[in-house]
């Protein structure tokens, strides 16, 4: 077990390496083998492709560290997530940018999806009464709304990293959050 990750360790750093010189999406498998000194054949033992080494490196970096934080707090979960891209930006920066078929992109927008469903589910009362004047069930109204606010969060991140990631994640998020604040209270204004 102990040399099964080791070896996934070493995978990830040359696909790390790699991104960065060279576009994410022109990295191949041969090249991380090449770069780190394994068979192919030792990669596919391990991984499915280059992405499912992509989803890797972002479970044992990020969401390992996650479940050990007590941050219950919506801000404090995208804050993390800010910090930990901030710090990977190089590579991040690369990896979002690519959107075909398997792409992180994918991946990270179910993650978020899942992770922010919890954070941003409206009072059960009034979801249902909006899901009934819109001729839909809660649980699709539900579904409509979290997929909407957690893209949201996601687009946002997703222009923040592929451009550079210019503002410090801390300033990143506190405009996430001041924007977010003024779209909640307009919309409580309308409601009234």
């Amino acid at each position: 077990m102990a040399e099964s990750n080791l070896t996934k360790r070493v995978l990830a750093a040359a696909l790390k390496e790699l991104v960065g010189p060279h576009s994410y999406e022109k990295v191949s498998v041969i090249d991380i083998c090449e770069a780190c000194g394994v068979s192919r054949k030792t990669f596919y033992y391990h991984f499915k492709d280059k992405y499912d080494l992509t989803e890797w490196i972002f479970e044992t970096e990020f969401i390992a560290t996650l479940k050990r934080s007590d941050g219950q707090e919506v801000w404090d979960f995208v804050g993390e997530v800010c910090q930990y891209f901030y710090k990977e930006r190089a590579f991040y920066g690369e990896v979002l940018k690519y959107q075909g078929q398997n792409s992180f992109q994918q991946y990270f927008q179910g993650f978020m999806f899942e992770t922010m469903s919890p954070f941003f589910l409206p009072d059960l009362k009034k979801l249902a009464e909006v899901a009934d004047q819109d001729g839909m069930t809660p649980d699709e109204m539900r579904d409509f709304y979290v997929h909407f606010l957690s893209d949201a969060v996601l687009l946002s991140i997703l222009r923040w990293l592929t451009g550079g990631a210019k503002l410090p994640p801390e300033q990143f998020v506190a405009r996430l959050k001041s924007v977010s604040e003024l779209l909640i209270i307009r919309i409580q204004e309308e409601l009234k």
